[in-house]
């Protein structure tokens, strides 16, 4: 059986553990994060350039966007809800193959697109940037419709069995609303993409209940429409796409932001860890102040004790 004093200097010597543990894990996130910084401070300036590289050749090449670009960012107050910039700066690529499809699909001027999510902040954003600085920019409202409901529309499950990869949106990541977008504008929940060896006679069969289908193989888009009366005979179009020219590096600008998302993480871990740590440092606090007490208390106790036999020793004499 445990006295009091031995339970609590055991969880002194428990929480020091913890402490020690702690302390080693800190040590280490720091090491690594300073490894990460050191590894990629080259990379990062060097990407941090690709940032001012873009910005001049979106100056000088759309002077207009720059411009309502900078002015949304400044005036972010006035919208009810958040104005999102052009597409190409909001979205991310997941693989750097789809680069070209994506801006094959989209277009150049859908991709400067800027995105309202209310019909107050489209007529505002119309108003402000467009009416009174006249500048020629793209802007959308991305309505009522929700993501969820467009990728509804052709679940991928069913066309797997065919070859078919997945949908053009599936490769995209970005703010819903201007996903919503894509979709809207330029079918990305509708265009899929096939590897190269694929049965395109089984494709065309396999949509005719779709009415229309795209899909996208090798450096061609086919369009497949079927005859509204009789044998609903197929109709295949085609069309190459060439190399991304506006997004030609968006691979640099997504590596930029997966080394700040790292660095991000490690920040955020030594702030756990640093609070974890504070916490124990305040529990060793109190457990030590207890055990502090209880020694004094022992004290007195002993000296209480002492006197007791004293007492008694004199008593007896």
């Amino acid at each position: 059986m445990f006295t009091l004093q031995e339970t609590i200097q055991a969880n002194i010597i428990s929480t020091d553990n913890q402490i020690r543990t702690l302390n080693n894990a800190l040590h280490k996130t720091h090491e690594e994060q300073e490894a990460l910084l050191s590894q990629n401070t080259i990379e990062l300036r060097a990407l941090t350039n690709v940032y001012d590289r873009r910005s001049k050749l979106v100056r000088e090449r759309d002077p207009d966007m720059y411009t309502a670009a900078q002015w949304v960012q400044q005036n972010k107050a006035q919208f009810k809800c958040p104005v999102f910039l052009p597409v190409y700066m909001e979205i991310i690529i997941k693989e750097d193959r789809h680069i070209d499809l994506v801006e094959a699909v989209a277009g150049e001027e859908l991709l400067k697109t800027f995105t309202c999510q209310t019909v107050e902040d489209y007529n505002l954003f119309m108003r402000e940037v467009i009416d009174a600085q006249n500048l020629r920019v793209n802007v959308v409202w991305c309505g009522s419709q929700t993501l969820g409901e467009y990728r509804s529309l052709r679940p991928v499950q069913e066309l797997r069995r065919y070859g078919v990869e997945g949908y053009l949106l599936d490769q995209v990541e970005g703010p819903e609303p201007v996903l919503t977008v894509l979709c809207a504008q330029a079918d990305f929940h509708a265009v899929a993409y096939v590897p190269e060896e694929i049965d395109h006679q089984l494709i065309v069969e396999s949509v005719r209940s779709f009415g229309s289908f795209t899909y996208i193989c090798g450096d061609t888009i086919y369009n497949v429409r079927f005859s509204t009366y009789g044998q609903r005979l197929p109709l295949v179009t085609t069309c190459r796409w060439n190399r991304a020219v506006f997004l030609t590096d968006l691979e640099d600008i997504q590596k930029t932001r997966e080394i700040w998302t790292k660095l991000r993480s490690f920040r955020e871990r030594i702030e756990h860890l640093s609070q974890i740590l504070e916490n124990l440092m305040a529990e060793t606090t109190v457990l030590s102040a207890d055990r502090a007490a209880l020694q004094t208390q022992e004290r007195q106790l002993v000296t209480m004790h002492k006197e007791y036999e004293d007492a008694i020793v004199k008593f007896r004499e």
